[in-house]
C-alpha cells in the first residue's frame, strides 16, 4: 500500500523558492507551536468561545482547513468533550491563497500565526472546578519546495467552571 498520496508527488514536486537557511535548522516537530496554554472560564449553564493561536514557523505553511484535492490532507482540529462540557465546531479564519509556482494550481493555506476559536457550553449544574480537555491538530506543514508527512500537535484546554 502507498502511504503517499496520489497526486500529491506532484503537488510537492511544484514548490519553488528559498528553502531555510543552514542558521535555522528545524524538524517537523518544531514547525508548529500552540504559543500558550489556553483556558477559559465559563459558568455552568453558560457558553464561552476559547481561543487557540498556533504560530507556524517562518518560510513554512499549513494546508487550510478546506480544500478540492482529495490527495491532500487539510487542517482539522479535535477536541474532546465530556459530560459537563460541550465542543462546537472549531472556526478557522480565511486562508491565504498560495500560487503553486509555474502552475495555475492554488492552495488555501495558513502561515505565520493560526487562530482558532472553539465554542464551548457548560451543562446547567455542571461539575465546578478545572476541566482538562484533550486536543489535536493534524496539519500538513509545506515549504517552498516540499510538503512533509502529515503531523499532528497533541494539546490540552483548561476550562475553569466557577
Amino acid at each position: 500500500m502507498n502511504c503517499f498520496p496520489k497526486g500529491m508527488a506532484l503537488v510537492c514536486l511544484l514548490f519553488a523558492g528559498a528553502c531555510m537557511t543552514p542558521e535555522t535548522p528545524k524538524t517537523p516537530e518544531t514547525f508548529v507551536s500552540l504559543q500558550s496554554t489556553p483556558a477559559v472560564n465559563i459558568a455552568a449553564g453558560s457558553e464561552q468561545t476559547a481561543f487557540l493561536d498556533f504560530e507556524i514557523a517562518d518560510g513554512y505553511h499549513i494546508l487550510a482547513d478546506h480544500g478540492e484535492d482529495t490527495a491532500l490532507r487539510f487542517t482539522k482540529l479535535s477536541i474532546e468533550g465530556n459530560d459537563q462540557i460541550q465542543v462546537g465546531e472549531p472556526r478557522f479564519p480565511e486562508p491565504t491563497t498560495y500560487d503553486v509556482s509555474d502552475t495555475d494550481y492554488q492552495l488555501g493555506i495558513f502561515e505565520n500565526d493560526l487562530a482558532v476559536s472553539i465554542p464551548l457550553s457548560v451543562r446547567e449544574g455542571g461539575a465546578h472546578g478545572k476541566h482538562r480537555l484533550a486536543g489535536t491538530l493534524s496539519y500538513q506543514m509545506c515549504n517552498p519546495k516540499k510538503c512533509f508527512f502529515p503531523r499532528e500537535l497533541d494539546f490540552q484546554l483548561e476550562v475553569r467552571v466557577p
